[in-house]
């Protein structure tokens, strides 16, 4: 068997105390006689409720918990919201709406400079509208080339990705069409067409995972010139919320299966998915917004109704104790 030094180099620390280290470090603390390491792990906490519930929305996909942004969605059905709310930590209020009501569109941008693109504005509709919030009003844009729903959204507002998707006649798609802050363009393909799926990161850093149909456990990630795929979630699933500031470093939120509604929550740390702290409810229909280690989710629905839930997701590192069997 190898010893740890084999593996990594170094050999195992002998301290007096545990001092701040960083994740992955193992030592021996001489006074209480314990081996240690730097772990982490995650947890969902319960945030500010919406001020209207709702399913299929989209949010500010880079922003955070304390400075985000969500947008339309549904129900009451037939009816596509046009409403936007703002969360500043602890609370929603409601600011302006955009021009065109719509659900299962995407979403890009932070709290003051959001991009909005695409969706449904009524039950089997598919729009090309493309909107920009400026932190007060929404602007109409250039349109994308294919109008579609059901899509994976992400990036900034100067420079987004529009992934994949359903759009007539085809209800799954590869195409991707890319944003430069003025207008969209097709660029590389997704190696397999898929819709209601989970994206996160940049332009040059994205990762597109799940989907449907069926419930997908497939991933591939984007390095700003083709896609490549990755190794599978853990758990398939579609209509879930993605969180990430680059495609090596992201969360797969909730989702649903032809059983209902999933409160899995899986971490992507650049070469394998890993299964963390459920979502204290679980949701389908749902955005993410932040990153792999400060994000959060609202609305969704399981199957129904539509909820007003915010949860909050935190990854901190932590010391823990190594046992032995």
């Amino acid at each position: 068997m190898a010893t740890y030094k084999e593996i990594h180099g170094v050999k195992v620390q002998y301290r007096d105390s545990d001092a701040t280290a960083v994740e992955g470090d193992v030592w021996y603390n001489k006074v209480t006689g314990l081996l240690k390491m730097y772990g982490s792990a995650g947890s969902w906490a319960s945030g500010g409720n919406l001020n209207t519930a709702r399913a299929h929305g989209a949010s500010s996909g880079q922003g955070t918990q304390n400075a985000s942004i969500f947008f339309g969605g549904y129900p009451p059905a037939p009816s596509r919201l046009a409403i936007t709310e703002e969360y500043d930590g602890s609370s929603w209020t409601e600011v302006g709406d955009m021009n065109t009501g719509r659900a299962n569109m995407g979403g890009a941008g932070t709290a003051t400079a959001a991009l909005c693109f695409t969706g449904s504005d009524q039950p089997g509709s598919h729009v090309a509208v493309s909107e920009e919030w400026n932190g007060t009003s929404w602007t109409e844009g250039n349109d994308v080339q294919a109008a579609r729903r059901e899509i994976g959204g992400t990036g900034i507002q100067t420079a987004a990705l529009c992934i994949a998707g359903n759009y007539a006649p085809q209800p799954r798609s590869a195409n991707v069409e890319y944003y430069n802050g003025t207008s969209w363009s097709e660029g590389a393909n997704l190696n397999a067409a898929k819709s209601n799926l989970g994206a996160a990161g940049v332009n040059a850093s994205a990762i597109a995972f799940a989907g449907s149909t069926p419930n997908l456990v497939t991933a591939e990630v984007y390095d700003g010139s083709s896609w490549s795929e990755v190794n599978d979630l853990n758990t398939g699933r579609n209509n879930l919320g993605g969180a990430g500031a680059t495609g090596t470093a992201a969360i797969a939120i909730g989702g649903g299966d032809d059983d209902g509604a999933k409160a899995n929550t899986e971490s992507y740390d650049g070469s394998s998915w890993t299964e963390v702290a459920d979502l204290n409810t679980a949701f389908k229909g749902i955005p993410g917004q932040g990153t792999s280690v400060l994000a959060m989710t609202q609305g969704g629905d399981a199957p129904a109704p539509a909820t007003a839930i915010t949860q909050e997701w935190t990854f901190a590192a932590s010391v823990e104790t190594v046992s032995f069997d």
